[in-house]
């Protein structure tokens, strides 16, 4: 959703391109067009042009009949119907992606947000109805490592880490999935033994069981990536298979969230009943 302006864009950058080609290719070809007639079961070409009488200044139409060995002829003016089309096609095209283009507002919650006016500006964010989350939620981020640096507020009514994070709960909390910011879950460890994680976020089934949703934010770190590898093989340890109840996101190299993939991600989990209720889910 966050990306398809520009890949409208993008989409139209290139048909301009590919038109101006056409277009140039078109004004070295031959004039006239090609036409075919049958006689018998044989088919037989022709070539209709116009041309200009000297004395009256009259356009008359002339025809050439074609033989069978005049292929590259035919085949020059197959490719002159081609781009006439083409050409035309995308002149229709970027008509209408111009006039989307200059209309076209992606959905933003926060946008929306911000809209509402000064008379919501200073109310609370809601939270979330399930009470038993809420609970769950405010032990969470009560017992959080380094609450220093929870400091992207969410619409959840809680501080998360990072703005990809936030952008991730505001999501999910838009199509009512029920889950729980850093909740930590006790698994079993690598020769025995148990240890304790706390996933960026843990979606709660209605029958009992968890997704486990993670995202990376510094893949550029070795350190955090190698702790974030270990995390993986000990959820696959533990059952938890990627696509089906793992996830995984990541920023870009620049630091950006690709929405694409969280949209994705959400739609698998709704699918898995992840959602509040399925009118919720949307």
């Amino acid at each position: 959703m966050r990306n398809f302006k520009k890949h409208l864009i993008d989409d139209m950058a290139l048909e301009r391109t590919l038109l101006a080609q056409y277009e140039q290719e078109l004004k070295k070809m031959p004039s006239g067009t090609s036409t075919s007639y049958r006689k018998g079961k044989k088919v037989y070409y022709k070539i209709s042009y116009q041309k200009i009488e000297k004395h009256t200044g009259r356009k008359i139409t002339l025809q050439k009949h074609l033989k069978v060995t005049d292929t590259e002829i035919l085949v020059l003016f197959k490719r002159k119907a081609f781009v006439k089309k083409s050409i035309t096609k995308i002149r229709s095209n970027l008509s209408l992606q111009e006039k989307l283009a200059a209309q076209y507002a992606p959905y933003h919650m926060e946008d929306i947000l911000q809209s509402l006016g000064r008379a919501y500006k200073n109310i609370g964010l809601p939270v979330q109805a399930d009470t038993h989350l809420n609970e769950l939620q405010t032990v969470a981020s009560r017992n959080a490592s380094h609450p220093e640096n929870l400091t992207q507020p969410t619409l959840a009514g809680f501080y998360v880490r990072s703005k990809s994070e936030a952008l991730i709960v505001n999501a999910m909390f838009a199509r009512g999935i029920r889950f729980v910011y850093e909740e930590p879950i006790t698994l079993k460890a690598e020769g025995g033994g148990i240890i304790t994680f706390t996933p960026d976020f843990v979606i709660h089934l209605p029958d009992g069981r968890i997704l486990i949703w993670e995202h990376f934010g510094m893949l550029g770190n070795e350190t955090y990536l190698q702790r974030q590898m270990r995390k993986i093989q000990i959820y696959h340890l533990n059952d938890f298979v990627l696509g089906k109840n793992l996830f995984l996101t990541a920023d870009d190299a620049n630091g950006r969230l690709d929405m694409d993939a969280v949209i994705q991600t959400l739609d698998i989990i709704c699918g898995l009943g992840g959602n509040v209720g399925s009118t919720v889910c949307f």
